[in-house]
Protein backbone atom coordinates (compact mmCIF):
# COMPACT_ATOMS: atom_id res chain seq x y z
CA UNK A 1 0.00 0.00 0.00
CA UNK A 2 1.35 3.16 -1.18
CA UNK A 3 2.37 5.67 2.00
CA UNK A 4 1.88 8.93 1.14
CA UNK A 5 3.33 12.19 3.33
CA UNK A 6 2.01 15.91 3.93
CA UNK A 7 3.42 18.94 2.44
CA UNK A 8 2.09 21.92 4.18
CA UNK A 9 2.95 25.57 3.66
CA UNK A 10 1.32 28.34 5.66
CA UNK A 11 0.07 32.01 4.51
CA UNK A 12 -0.45 34.70 8.02
CA UNK A 13 -1.86 37.73 7.52
CA UNK A 14 -0.73 39.99 10.57
CA UNK A 15 -2.01 43.60 11.89
CA UNK A 16 0.20 45.66 12.20
CA UNK A 17 0.29 47.52 15.62
CA UNK A 18 0.04 50.94 14.20
CA UNK A 19 -1.96 54.12 15.47
CA UNK A 20 -3.33 54.86 12.18
CA UNK A 21 -4.24 52.56 8.55
CA UNK A 22 -1.72 52.21 5.75
CA UNK A 23 -2.77 55.14 3.39
CA UNK A 24 -4.88 57.54 5.89
CA UNK A 25 -5.02 58.79 8.84
CA UNK A 26 -8.45 56.71 10.34
CA UNK A 27 -7.93 54.58 13.65
CA UNK A 28 -6.12 51.53 13.77
CA UNK A 29 -8.51 50.13 16.50
CA UNK A 30 -10.37 47.08 17.39
CA UNK A 31 -13.88 47.07 18.95
CA UNK A 32 -14.99 50.56 17.18
CA UNK A 33 -18.88 50.98 16.30
CA UNK A 34 -19.28 50.29 13.27
CA UNK A 35 -18.30 52.56 10.40
CA UNK A 36 -17.12 55.03 12.72
CA UNK A 37 -13.29 54.66 11.56
CA UNK A 38 -13.67 55.51 8.40
CA UNK A 39 -12.79 58.31 5.63
CA UNK A 40 -13.40 58.95 2.21
CA UNK A 41 -9.92 57.42 1.26
CA UNK A 42 -10.64 54.07 3.14
CA UNK A 43 -13.84 53.86 1.47
CA UNK A 44 -12.86 54.39 -1.78
CA UNK A 45 -14.45 57.41 -2.93
CA UNK A 46 -13.44 59.00 -6.58
CA UNK A 47 -10.84 61.61 -6.43
CA UNK A 48 -8.98 60.61 -3.34
CA UNK A 49 -5.36 59.41 -3.41
CA UNK A 50 -3.66 57.17 -0.94
CA UNK A 51 -0.75 58.56 1.29
CA UNK A 52 1.74 56.05 2.87
CA UNK A 53 2.07 54.82 6.44
CA UNK A 54 6.14 55.08 6.95
CA UNK A 55 5.61 53.05 10.30
CA UNK A 56 3.95 50.54 8.62
CA UNK A 57 6.72 49.69 6.41
CA UNK A 58 9.08 50.19 9.85
CA UNK A 59 7.28 47.70 11.47
CA UNK A 60 7.36 45.68 7.94
CA UNK A 61 11.36 45.71 8.29
CA UNK A 62 11.48 44.95 11.90
CA UNK A 63 9.49 41.60 11.22
CA UNK A 64 11.74 40.94 8.10
CA UNK A 65 15.31 41.25 9.35
CA UNK A 66 14.17 39.15 12.87
CA UNK A 67 13.44 36.25 10.45
CA UNK A 68 16.60 36.42 8.32
CA UNK A 69 14.92 37.84 5.27
CA UNK A 70 16.97 39.53 2.45
CA UNK A 71 15.95 43.52 2.36
CA UNK A 72 15.29 44.56 -1.66
CA UNK A 73 16.52 47.99 -2.53
CA UNK A 74 13.60 48.35 -5.05
CA UNK A 75 10.00 48.05 -3.85
CA UNK A 76 6.36 48.66 -4.75
CA UNK A 77 2.71 48.53 -4.71
CA UNK A 78 0.08 46.84 -7.00
CA UNK A 79 -3.17 46.71 -7.10
CA UNK A 80 -4.62 43.47 -6.96
CA UNK A 81 -8.43 43.57 -8.66
CA UNK A 82 -11.45 41.31 -7.25
CA UNK A 83 -15.02 42.47 -6.60
CA UNK A 84 -16.64 42.01 -3.47
CA UNK A 85 -18.44 44.06 -1.01
CA UNK A 86 -16.13 44.21 1.90
CA UNK A 87 -13.48 46.12 -0.01
CA UNK A 88 -15.17 49.18 -1.63
CA UNK A 89 -12.50 50.13 -4.39
CA UNK A 90 -12.84 46.41 -5.91
CA UNK A 91 -9.29 46.55 -5.59
CA UNK A 92 -6.78 46.08 -2.74
CA UNK A 93 -3.69 48.08 -2.94
CA UNK A 94 -0.87 45.06 -2.20
CA UNK A 95 2.86 43.58 -3.75
CA UNK A 96 3.25 41.48 -5.89
CA UNK A 97 6.14 40.67 -8.02
CA UNK A 98 8.54 43.52 -5.70
CA UNK A 99 7.18 42.82 -1.98
CA UNK A 100 9.38 44.53 0.79
CA UNK A 101 11.40 41.48 1.86
CA UNK A 102 12.30 38.01 1.02
CA UNK A 103 13.98 34.83 1.44
CA UNK A 104 13.95 33.91 5.32
CA UNK A 105 12.88 31.02 8.00
CA UNK A 106 12.08 30.34 11.28
CA UNK A 107 13.89 27.05 13.09
CA UNK A 108 11.56 24.93 14.63
CA UNK A 109 11.76 21.13 16.27
CA UNK A 110 8.29 19.71 16.58
CA UNK A 111 8.76 16.46 14.92
CA UNK A 112 10.86 14.84 17.53
CA UNK A 113 11.75 11.60 15.02
CA UNK A 114 13.91 13.88 13.99
CA UNK A 115 17.04 14.93 16.15
CA UNK A 116 18.39 18.07 14.87
CA UNK A 117 16.34 21.57 14.03
CA UNK A 118 14.69 21.91 10.64
CA UNK A 119 14.67 25.67 8.80
CA UNK A 120 11.01 26.37 7.22
CA UNK A 121 12.04 28.92 4.73
CA UNK A 122 10.15 32.43 4.39
CA UNK A 123 9.05 32.88 1.16
CA UNK A 124 8.23 36.98 0.89
CA UNK A 125 6.22 39.44 3.91
CA UNK A 126 4.84 41.85 2.03
CA UNK A 127 2.60 44.82 3.11
CA UNK A 128 -1.30 45.34 1.50
CA UNK A 129 -4.00 46.65 3.59
CA UNK A 130 -6.98 44.90 5.00
CA UNK A 131 -10.61 44.44 3.91
CA UNK A 132 -13.97 45.53 5.75
CA UNK A 133 -15.92 43.03 7.95
CA UNK A 134 -18.87 41.11 6.40
CA UNK A 135 -21.54 39.95 9.01
CA UNK A 136 -24.53 37.92 6.79
CA UNK A 137 -27.76 37.61 8.82
CA UNK A 138 -29.23 34.32 8.75
CA UNK A 139 -33.28 34.44 7.90
CA UNK A 140 -35.90 34.13 10.44
CA UNK A 141 -37.88 32.30 8.14
CA UNK A 142 -36.51 30.49 4.95
CA UNK A 143 -39.46 32.22 2.56
CA UNK A 144 -37.19 35.61 3.21
CA UNK A 145 -33.99 34.01 1.47
CA UNK A 146 -32.28 36.59 -0.33
CA UNK A 147 -28.86 35.88 -1.35
CA UNK A 148 -26.70 32.78 -1.01
CA UNK A 149 -23.82 32.67 1.44
CA UNK A 150 -21.96 29.53 3.44
CA UNK A 151 -23.34 29.80 6.71
CA UNK A 152 -22.67 26.69 9.04
CA UNK A 153 -20.28 24.58 7.01
CA UNK A 154 -22.95 24.49 3.98
CA UNK A 155 -24.25 26.67 1.19
CA UNK A 156 -27.42 28.44 3.20
CA UNK A 157 -28.87 32.00 2.58
CA UNK A 158 -28.78 34.97 4.40
CA UNK A 159 -31.69 37.79 4.83
CA UNK A 160 -29.40 40.48 4.13
CA UNK A 161 -25.46 41.48 5.16
CA UNK A 162 -23.90 44.43 7.06
CA UNK A 163 -20.18 46.01 6.05
CA UNK A 164 -18.35 47.41 8.58
CA UNK A 165 -15.41 49.31 7.15
CA UNK A 166 -13.50 49.89 10.48
CA UNK A 167 -10.63 47.43 9.06
CA UNK A 168 -10.52 48.30 5.95
CA UNK A 169 -7.35 49.77 5.15
CA UNK A 170 -5.80 48.40 7.93
CA UNK A 171 -1.87 47.55 7.38
CA UNK A 172 -1.58 44.08 7.01
CA UNK A 173 1.83 42.14 6.39
CA UNK A 174 1.21 38.71 4.81
CA UNK A 175 4.24 35.99 5.37
CA UNK A 176 4.29 33.23 2.98
CA UNK A 177 5.93 30.01 4.12
CA UNK A 178 7.60 27.87 1.92
CA UNK A 179 6.14 24.56 1.82
CA UNK A 180 8.63 22.87 4.21
CA UNK A 181 5.97 21.88 7.28
CA UNK A 182 5.29 17.76 6.92
CA UNK A 183 2.70 17.81 10.03
CA UNK A 184 0.21 19.53 11.88
CA UNK A 185 2.55 19.73 14.88
CA UNK A 186 5.32 21.31 12.40
CA UNK A 187 2.99 23.98 11.47
CA UNK A 188 1.26 25.02 14.65
CA UNK A 189 5.02 25.66 16.56
CA UNK A 190 6.04 27.21 13.20
CA UNK A 191 2.83 29.49 13.93
CA UNK A 192 3.78 29.92 17.67
CA UNK A 193 7.09 30.72 17.12
CA UNK A 194 6.48 33.56 14.39
CA UNK A 195 3.51 34.85 16.78
CA UNK A 196 5.74 35.14 19.75
CA UNK A 197 8.95 36.71 18.02
CA UNK A 198 6.24 39.53 16.10
CA UNK A 199 4.89 40.33 19.58
CA UNK A 200 8.69 40.91 21.25
CA UNK A 201 9.24 43.16 18.38
CA UNK A 202 5.87 44.76 18.92
CA UNK A 203 4.76 44.78 15.55
CA UNK A 204 1.58 43.42 16.52
CA UNK A 205 0.03 41.98 19.33
CA UNK A 206 -1.00 39.11 16.77
CA UNK A 207 -4.45 38.60 19.31
CA UNK A 208 -6.64 35.53 16.83
CA UNK A 209 -9.17 35.32 18.28
CA UNK A 210 -9.64 39.59 17.46
CA UNK A 211 -8.68 38.68 13.77
CA UNK A 212 -5.37 40.01 14.12
CA UNK A 213 -3.73 37.08 13.15
CA UNK A 214 -5.15 34.56 10.33
CA UNK A 215 -3.84 31.84 9.03
CA UNK A 216 -4.59 30.04 6.03
CA UNK A 217 -2.89 26.65 4.86
CA UNK A 218 -2.02 25.31 1.47
CA UNK A 219 -2.18 21.39 2.15
CA UNK A 220 -1.02 18.39 -0.61
CA UNK A 221 0.30 15.01 0.09
CA UNK A 222 2.13 13.16 -2.21
CA UNK A 223 3.95 9.61 -1.83
CA UNK A 224 6.24 8.87 0.82
CA UNK A 225 9.46 9.91 -1.20
CA UNK A 226 9.27 11.25 -4.12
CA UNK A 227 9.51 15.10 -4.71
CA UNK A 228 6.98 16.07 -6.91
CA UNK A 229 4.28 18.07 -5.48
CA UNK A 230 0.36 16.94 -5.18
CA UNK A 231 -2.67 18.95 -5.65
CA UNK A 232 -3.14 22.03 -3.69
CA UNK A 233 -5.51 22.81 -1.22
CA UNK A 234 -6.39 25.74 0.22
CA UNK A 235 -8.15 25.62 3.85
CA UNK A 236 -9.17 28.59 5.32
CA UNK A 237 -10.99 30.03 8.92
CA UNK A 238 -8.69 28.46 11.49
CA UNK A 239 -8.97 31.24 14.17
CA UNK A 240 -6.56 29.47 16.81
CA UNK A 241 -3.98 27.21 17.09
CA UNK A 242 -5.70 24.16 18.12
CA UNK A 243 -8.38 24.97 14.47
CA UNK A 244 -4.86 24.92 13.31
CA UNK A 245 -3.76 21.21 14.54
CA UNK A 246 -7.10 20.19 14.10
CA UNK A 247 -7.85 21.28 10.30
CA UNK A 248 -4.45 19.78 8.75
CA UNK A 249 -4.80 17.18 10.38
CA UNK A 250 -8.33 16.22 8.73
CA UNK A 251 -7.63 17.60 5.76
CA UNK A 252 -4.80 15.36 5.22
CA UNK A 253 -6.83 12.23 6.28
CA UNK A 254 -9.54 13.36 3.92
CA UNK A 255 -6.92 13.59 1.20
CA UNK A 256 -4.92 10.52 1.84
CA UNK A 257 -8.40 8.75 1.99
CA UNK A 258 -9.44 10.02 -1.30
CA UNK A 259 -6.12 9.36 -3.32
CA UNK A 260 -6.18 5.17 -1.78
CA UNK A 261 -9.57 5.10 -3.17
CA UNK A 262 -8.97 6.12 -6.58
CA UNK A 263 -10.54 9.74 -6.27
CA UNK A 264 -9.14 12.63 -7.86
CA UNK A 265 -8.64 15.81 -6.16
CA UNK A 266 -8.75 19.23 -7.56
CA UNK A 267 -7.14 22.32 -6.79
CA UNK A 268 -9.73 24.27 -4.48
CA UNK A 269 -10.21 26.44 -1.41
CA UNK A 270 -12.02 24.96 1.70
CA UNK A 271 -13.11 26.90 5.25
CA UNK A 272 -12.84 24.63 8.51
CA UNK A 273 -16.17 24.03 10.43
CA UNK A 274 -14.96 24.18 13.83
CA UNK A 275 -17.87 23.28 15.16
CA UNK A 276 -18.52 19.80 12.85
CA UNK A 277 -14.74 19.55 12.70
CA UNK A 278 -14.60 18.96 9.23
CA UNK A 279 -13.46 21.17 5.88
CA UNK A 280 -15.71 22.09 3.35
CA UNK A 281 -15.48 23.21 -0.49
CA UNK A 282 -15.83 27.18 -1.25
CA UNK A 283 -14.79 27.14 -4.55
CA UNK A 284 -11.84 26.80 -6.98
CA UNK A 285 -8.80 28.21 -6.26
CA UNK A 286 -7.90 31.33 -8.02
CA UNK A 287 -4.56 31.94 -9.76
CA UNK A 288 -2.24 35.14 -9.10
CA UNK A 289 -3.50 36.04 -12.93
CA UNK A 290 -7.49 35.97 -11.93
CA UNK A 291 -6.64 38.85 -9.85
CA UNK A 292 -5.25 41.10 -12.84
CA UNK A 293 -2.34 42.97 -10.55
CA UNK A 294 -0.74 45.78 -12.20
CA UNK A 295 1.62 48.39 -10.21
CA UNK A 296 -0.43 50.84 -8.30
CA UNK A 297 -0.78 54.08 -10.26
CA UNK A 298 -1.21 56.22 -7.09
CA UNK A 299 2.23 55.14 -5.70
CA UNK A 300 5.54 55.47 -6.82
CA UNK A 301 8.00 52.67 -6.64
CA UNK A 302 10.14 52.71 -3.71
CA UNK A 303 13.92 52.96 -2.98
CA UNK A 304 14.93 51.59 0.70
CA UNK A 305 18.00 53.01 2.01
CA UNK A 306 20.69 50.88 3.67
CA UNK A 307 21.05 52.93 6.33
CA UNK A 308 17.58 52.88 7.31
CA UNK A 309 17.08 49.00 7.67
CA UNK A 310 20.49 49.01 9.18
CA UNK A 311 19.38 51.17 11.68
CA UNK A 312 16.37 48.98 12.04
CA UNK A 313 18.32 46.08 12.62
CA UNK A 314 20.36 47.23 15.14
CA UNK A 315 17.38 48.46 17.08
CA UNK A 316 15.79 44.76 17.19
CA UNK A 317 15.18 43.85 21.41
CA UNK A 318 16.79 40.58 22.01
CA UNK A 319 14.73 37.49 20.24
CA UNK A 320 13.39 34.86 22.00
CA UNK A 321 15.52 31.82 20.68
CA UNK A 322 18.93 34.64 22.18
CA UNK A 323 17.08 34.86 25.58
CA UNK A 324 16.36 31.41 26.26
CA UNK A 325 19.84 30.54 26.40
CA UNK A 326 20.57 33.32 28.44
CA UNK A 327 18.31 32.53 30.95
CA UNK A 328 19.96 29.41 30.85
CA UNK A 329 23.59 29.74 30.75
CA UNK A 330 23.67 33.60 32.36
CA UNK A 331 20.78 32.91 35.39
CA UNK A 332 20.66 28.81 35.72
CA UNK A 333 17.38 27.88 34.99
CA UNK A 334 16.40 24.93 33.79
CA UNK A 335 15.07 24.35 30.13
CA UNK A 336 11.51 24.16 31.03
CA UNK A 337 11.91 27.37 33.13
CA UNK A 338 13.28 29.28 30.75
CA UNK A 339 10.46 28.33 28.08
CA UNK A 340 7.88 29.44 30.67
CA UNK A 341 9.40 32.72 30.88
CA UNK A 342 10.00 33.13 27.13
CA UNK A 343 6.18 31.87 25.63
CA UNK A 344 4.68 35.02 27.09
CA UNK A 345 6.63 38.93 26.15
CA UNK A 346 4.56 40.44 28.92
CA UNK A 347 5.91 37.86 31.50
CA UNK A 348 9.38 37.76 29.99
CA UNK A 349 9.10 41.79 30.76
CA UNK A 350 8.16 41.37 33.98
CA UNK A 351 10.86 38.71 35.27
CA UNK A 352 13.28 41.30 33.87
CA UNK A 353 12.58 43.77 35.78
CA UNK A 354 12.31 41.82 38.94
CA UNK A 355 15.23 40.26 38.32
CA UNK A 356 17.12 43.74 37.83
CA UNK A 357 15.65 44.61 41.31
CA UNK A 358 16.86 41.35 43.00
CA UNK A 359 19.11 38.86 41.41
CA UNK A 360 16.41 36.08 42.71
CA UNK A 361 15.49 34.40 39.06
CA UNK A 362 15.02 31.04 40.74
CA UNK A 363 13.14 32.65 43.31
CA UNK A 364 11.25 35.22 40.96
CA UNK A 365 10.36 32.16 38.29
CA UNK A 366 9.10 29.88 40.78
CA UNK A 367 6.66 32.61 42.28
CA UNK A 368 5.75 33.22 38.56
CA UNK A 369 5.39 29.47 37.12
CA UNK A 370 3.24 28.79 40.40
CA UNK A 371 0.32 31.39 42.81
CA UNK A 372 1.09 34.40 39.85
CA UNK A 373 0.17 32.18 36.93
CA UNK A 374 -2.42 30.44 38.79
CA UNK A 375 -4.38 33.98 39.19
CA UNK A 376 -3.90 34.95 35.87
CA UNK A 377 -5.07 31.68 34.47
CA UNK A 378 -8.20 32.09 36.99
CA UNK A 379 -9.34 35.23 36.10
CA UNK A 380 -8.74 34.40 32.09
CA UNK A 381 -6.51 37.70 31.85
CA UNK A 382 -2.38 39.08 31.17
CA UNK A 383 0.04 40.00 34.13
CA UNK A 384 -0.27 43.62 32.55
CA UNK A 385 -4.04 43.85 33.60
CA UNK A 386 -2.92 43.02 36.95
CA UNK A 387 -1.33 45.30 39.54
CA UNK A 388 1.20 43.56 40.71
CA UNK A 389 4.66 45.16 40.21
CA UNK A 390 7.72 43.69 39.94
CA UNK A 391 8.94 45.59 42.67
CA UNK A 392 6.10 44.09 44.99
CA UNK A 393 6.80 40.99 44.11
CA UNK A 394 10.51 41.19 44.79
CA UNK A 395 9.70 42.76 48.11
CA UNK A 396 7.03 39.84 49.23
CA UNK A 397 10.34 37.26 48.47
CA UNK A 398 12.71 39.24 50.66
CA UNK A 399 10.02 40.09 53.57
CA UNK A 400 9.74 35.60 53.53
CA UNK A 401 13.69 35.89 53.12
CA UNK A 402 13.69 37.91 56.62
CA UNK A 403 10.59 35.58 58.60
CA UNK A 404 8.57 38.72 58.73
CA UNK A 405 5.94 36.09 57.14
CA UNK A 406 5.49 32.86 56.10
CA UNK A 407 5.37 31.09 52.98
CA UNK A 408 1.57 30.35 53.75
CA UNK A 409 0.68 33.83 54.46
CA UNK A 410 2.43 34.86 51.35
CA UNK A 411 0.52 32.92 49.30
CA UNK A 412 -2.79 33.84 50.56
CA UNK A 413 -1.77 37.84 50.02
CA UNK A 414 -0.58 37.98 47.13
CA UNK A 415 -4.32 37.91 44.92
CA UNK A 416 -5.17 41.15 46.90
CA UNK A 417 -1.95 42.47 46.08
CA UNK A 418 -2.68 41.46 42.08
CA UNK A 419 -6.16 42.80 42.55
CA UNK A 420 -5.56 45.79 44.84
CA UNK A 421 -1.98 47.03 43.92
CA UNK A 422 -1.48 47.18 47.72
CA UNK A 423 2.21 45.97 49.11
CA UNK A 424 2.90 43.18 50.76
CA UNK A 425 4.21 45.00 54.20
CA UNK A 426 1.04 46.94 54.01
CA UNK A 427 -1.44 44.24 53.98
CA UNK A 428 0.58 42.17 57.07
CA UNK A 429 0.42 45.35 59.10
CA UNK A 430 -3.48 45.92 58.34
CA UNK A 431 -4.33 42.24 59.04
CA UNK A 432 -1.99 41.25 61.72
CA UNK A 433 0.11 38.89 59.99
CA UNK A 434 3.68 39.01 60.60
CA UNK A 435 5.22 35.70 61.41
CA UNK A 436 5.37 34.40 64.89
CA UNK A 437 9.47 34.01 64.77
CA UNK A 438 10.00 34.64 68.44
CA UNK A 439 10.94 31.30 71.05
CA UNK A 440 8.94 31.83 74.15
CA UNK A 441 5.85 32.69 72.05
CA UNK A 442 5.99 29.35 70.00
CA UNK A 443 7.04 27.19 73.41
CA UNK A 444 4.10 28.34 74.86
CA UNK A 445 1.77 27.36 71.46
CA UNK A 446 3.62 24.01 71.13
CA UNK A 447 3.06 23.27 75.07
CA UNK A 448 -0.64 23.90 74.56
CA UNK A 449 -1.22 21.43 71.26
CA UNK A 450 1.22 18.65 73.28
CA UNK A 451 -0.77 18.92 76.90
CA UNK A 452 -3.99 19.00 74.75
CA UNK A 453 -5.69 15.16 75.02
CA UNK A 454 -7.37 15.24 71.84
CA UNK A 455 -3.50 15.19 70.47
CA UNK A 456 -2.66 12.36 72.82
CA UNK A 457 -3.24 9.63 69.70
CA UNK A 458 -0.96 11.47 67.47
CA UNK A 459 1.54 11.87 70.26
CA UNK A 460 1.33 8.26 70.73
CA UNK A 461 1.66 7.34 66.90
CA UNK A 462 4.94 9.59 66.83
CA UNK A 463 6.58 7.37 69.61
CA UNK A 464 5.70 4.61 67.89
CA UNK A 465 8.03 5.89 64.13
CA UNK A 466 5.13 7.10 62.46
CA UNK A 467 6.82 10.27 61.20
CA UNK A 468 3.04 11.50 59.62
CA UNK A 469 2.19 12.21 63.09
CA UNK A 470 4.66 15.14 63.30
CA UNK A 471 2.88 16.58 60.18
CA UNK A 472 -0.29 16.47 62.35
CA UNK A 473 0.93 17.96 65.06
CA UNK A 474 2.54 20.66 63.02
CA UNK A 475 -0.53 21.45 61.52
CA UNK A 476 -2.61 21.98 64.74
CA UNK A 477 -0.11 24.33 65.53
CA UNK A 478 -0.44 26.80 62.36
CA UNK A 479 -3.88 25.80 63.10
CA UNK A 480 -3.56 27.91 66.50
CA UNK A 481 -1.26 30.55 65.20
CA UNK A 482 -3.63 31.01 61.93
CA UNK A 483 -0.86 29.94 60.17
CA UNK A 484 1.77 33.07 61.72
CA UNK A 485 3.95 30.61 63.66
CA UNK A 486 7.65 30.11 61.87
CA UNK A 487 7.27 26.94 60.32
CA UNK A 488 11.22 25.72 60.78
CA UNK A 489 11.32 27.07 63.94
CA UNK A 490 7.90 25.36 65.09
CA UNK A 491 9.43 21.91 63.86
CA UNK A 492 12.97 22.59 65.88
CA UNK A 493 11.03 23.31 69.08
CA UNK A 494 8.06 20.22 68.66
CA UNK A 495 10.61 18.05 68.46
CA UNK A 496 13.04 19.00 71.69
CA UNK A 497 9.30 18.95 73.42
CA UNK A 498 8.40 14.97 72.18
CA UNK A 499 12.06 14.24 72.78
CA UNK A 500 11.95 15.57 76.14
CA UNK A 501 8.49 14.42 76.79
CA UNK A 502 9.44 10.56 75.50
CA UNK A 503 12.71 10.73 78.09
Amino acid sequence: MTSFEPVIGLEIHVELATKTKLFCGCVNGFGGSPNTQVCPVCLGLPGVLPVVNERAIELLLRAALAFGCEIPQRSKFDRKNYFYADMPKNYQISQYDLPFSVRGGIKISADKSVSEEKTVGITRIHLEEDTGKSIHVAPKDPSENAGATIVGGRIGYSAYTLLDYNRAGVPLIEIVSEPDMRSPKEAVEFLQKLRLTLQVLEVSDCKMEEGRMRCDANVSIRPQGTKELGTKIEVKNMNSFRSVREALTFEIERQTNALAHGERLIQETRAWDESKKVTFSMRSKEEAHDYRYFPEPDLSPFLIEKEWHNRIGQSLPELPEARLIRYQEHLGLSLDEAEFLVGNPSITKFFDQAVSLRNLPRDICNWMRGDVSKYLNEKNIEITETRLTPGALVELIALIEKGTVSGKIAKEILPEMMSSGKTAQALIDAQGLTQISDDASLLAVVNEVVQDPANSNAIGEYRAGKEKAFGFLIGAIMKKTKGKANPQKVGDILKESLKTLVN
